[in-house]
């Protein structure tokens, strides 16, 4: 063993502390090597605000386009909300989002918190290696969103999930439905605007529902903003590429299903500044801190749990509400093929995701350490970054392009 002067003389030759230099006086020490991580460099700067900033403006965007009387795009207008084309838009950007939420709580959520279980020793220690733990964790969290929803309408005292129509008389009347609920109020003449005044419950469980996935997102957030904090200056950028990839579509569907679920402007705008600042809050905190083994585990049944809630969405919210519309009825030309558009946009979203998990990966940094190891053999302990994503997808066209050369 060796004594404290020497074991700090090795921790400083081996690159703990190669930035802060050895010195006998271990206070100083420890105040220079907090000093220097508060020491942002200027690109995790410009990184934090790149993500906060567009992810932000992203998510703004379907407020603006559908509530604007001079839209860009004439079909996203308020004005238009009763025709085909508003409510075609809207139907394909929600199942766009779908199969992104979808594709992003299995191909990406879900492997992480398997893999992360996997390297918990408490956890190799209890189980056999073929239990499927993360799967089990979740199922839990599909099962406590579901149960959070039906104590939610116990408590209301009605049920949120009415799928019976409002019966309209005035077709000069714009509006657009979603679970056959008008987004653009009517004028107070209109033979169902006294159904429509009293207190929307199901909108309360609506927005209890979209509260949970935001802190589902914003915890998955977070763990990414973590990765791309703990790198070095020169994989920050690849690490930004491939978070802020994926991070932008989500703020842009989020804003879709924010919108599509009736949410107040000012919780509109709060969700999604909360949302786009999460990764920069991330950032901070792999900077200023280490990883702590201690947490791992919590961190993965999180994950896991987060993912349950994911699935939730999808299918409670998403898909089950786009597939009950009713508004496409009216459009004879496309109401027998509209069932078909959805499953498309729905795959263009899975499609789209995987290809970019697929192309850039997602690494893990941890240590191995062998239980006989000993302190006094420091060497034993090494790091790996595995990446989880076969890359043979990018490599062949490159092959074949030099080949051809």
């Amino acid at each position: 063993m060796k004594s404290p002067s020497e074991q700090d003389r090795f921790l400083s030759n081996n690159g703990c502390f190669k930035f802060y230099g050895y010195n006998e006086d271990k206070d100083l020490r420890e105040k220079t090597l907090f000093t220097d991580r508060m020491d942002l460099s200027w690109e995790k700067w410009l990184v934090m605000a790149a993500l906060a900033v567009i992810s932000i403006i992203l998510g703004m965007i379907p407020y603006v386009m559908f509530n604007s009387k001079k839209s860009c795009l004439p079909a996203l207008s308020a004005k238009s909300s009763g025709s085909l084309a508003f409510n075609l838009t809207l139907t394909v950007l929600s199942c766009f989002g779908g199969g992104v939420l979808l594709s992003t709580a299995l191909v990406h959520m879900l492997p992480e918190a398997r893999y992360e279980l996997a390297q918990i020793p408490t956890v190799i220690s209890h189980f056999d290696s073929h239990f499927p733990h993360a799967e089990i964790l979740t199922l839990v969290g599909f099962g406590l969103i579901y149960l959070v929803e039906e104590i939610a309408h116990l408590i209301i005292g009605q049920d949120g999930h009415e799928h019976h129509p409002v019966v309209r008389h005035n077709s000069s009347v714009h509006s657009v439905t979603f679970e056959d609920r008008k987004v653009f109020k009517k004028p107070k003449g209109s033979p169902t605007s006294n159904h429509e005044d009293g207190v929307d419950n199901g909108g309360v469980t609506r927005a209890m529902r979209s509260i949970l996935a935001l802190i589902a997102l914003s915890f998955h957030a977070i763990m990414e903003g973590i990765a791309v904090g703990i790198q070095e200056n020169e994989s920050l950028w690849f690490m930004f590429g491939a978070v802020a990839s994926h991070k932008f579509v989500i703020s842009f569907c989020m804003g879709i299903e924010l919108y599509a679920t009736r949410a107040k402007l000012s919780t509109y705008v709060g969700s999604v500044t909360f949302f786009g600042i999460i990764s920069s809050v991330g950032i901070l905190i792999g900077t200023f801190i280490s990883s702590d083994d201690s947490n791992t585990l919590a961190i993965a049944i999180i994950k896991a749990l987060s993912t349950g809630t994911i699935l939730y969405v999808v299918f409670f919210e998403i898909l089950s509400r786009e597939r009950s519309k009713k508004v496409f009825s009216k459009f004879r030309q496309c109401s027998k093929v509209i069932g078909l558009v959805q499953f498309m946009s729905i795959s263009l979203g899975i499609t789209a995701m995987v290809l970019l998990f697929t192309m850039t990966g997602h690494s893990h940094g941890h240590d191995h350490i062998d239980p006989e190891a000993t302190t006094e053999d420091p060497d034993h302990d090494h790091d790996h970054d595995h990446d989880h994503y076969n890359i043979k997808i990018v490599r062949l066209p490159l092959q074949a392009l030099n080949a051809l050369r």
